[in-house]
């Protein structure tokens, strides 16, 4: 499989598993997350993901032995994050947020059956993506797999951006260095290990930068506007933070449009 193609899957499998996860999400509102549609929906959700991380490590291993540049201590090193990142998610929580929100509130969902309001849980107001996901491991008894799924948007992540940066430059020790350094950065390293929802947001985020530089670039015209809608709603959907995100996005895509002369017309358009 070719790089491009590599490429356009990473972008394309998360974009699709938040619409699993949003479906999900209003079958679970409406019939309960005892509806076998909830559960065949989480698997295909999971299985999306797994296939978008596989894409992600074997991008990198292709990259590191086109580059012939210390492939060793590349491989070594992709190894280590991973391994301690699983490592370290396999131990109790102990993040305050994933005990009494991110956690709790899916918990209490399923005691209750299905998506319901908690009055006296001021948090359970405002739902996030990621924890209509996390209701399909604590249905099942995975409750350890809950940081190991959130870990999964950073490493697709950093394989957005390792292929990315090799689109642009054709320099596979760059790409490999934009990789690893997405996964050695203190804040992303840490989050990895908690059952957050902050690293999905990251890579919706992440994808609609790319598709939009892309689309400045002049490729993917329709697939880039459709993909980066979709990325800014499930940002937005996953934590509210992506209000702001989406709101300075859209200024600074303005200007990118009118920097790649396409005019702020059809940047607003976009």
């Amino acid at each position: 499989m070719s790089f491009a193609n590599q490429f356009k899957l990473l972008c394309a499998l998360p974009l699709f598993s938040g619409l699993l996860l949003s479906v999900m999400f209003l079958v679970g509102y409406f019939n309960g997350f005892t509806d076998p549609a909830f559960t065949g929906l989480f698997y295909v959700h999971v299985v999306a993901l797994a296939f978008a991380v596989a894409i992600s490590f074997l991008s990198f291993i292709q990259l590191s032995l086109q580059s012939r540049w210390h492939v060793p201590i590349a491989l070594f090193s992709l190894f280590f994050f991973v391994a301690v990142s699983v490592a370290l998610g396999a131990l109790p929580a102990v993040s305050r947020d994933a005990l009494i929100h991110h956690l709790a509130v899916p918990k209490l969902w399923l005691q209750s059956g299905a998506v319901t309001e908690i009055s006296w849980h001021e948090w359970s107001y405002y739902p996030m993506l990621l924890q209509i996901g996390f209701v399909g491991f604590l249905q099942n008894g995975l409750v350890g797999c809950t940081p190991l799924y959130h870990a999964s948007y950073l490493w697709i992540c950093a394989g957005i951006l390792s292929l990315f940066v090799f689109e642009r430059h054709k320099d596979s020790r760059l790409a490999i260095v934009a990789h690893l350094v997405l996964l050695s950065l203190p804040i992303c390293f840490r989050l990895s290990t908690e059952s957050l929802v902050d690293l999905g947001l990251v890579l919706y985020c992440g994808i609609a930068t790319v598709l939009a530089l892309e689309w400045a670039d002049g490729k993917r015209p329709l697939a880039g506007c459709i993909g980066v809608g979709l990325a800014l709603g499930f940002a937005c959907a996953t934590k509210y933070n992506g209000m702001l995100f989406a709101a300075l996005f859209l200024l600074c895509l303005l200007q990118l449009g009118v920097r790649a002369k396409r005019g702020a017309l059809s940047s607003l358009m976009f």
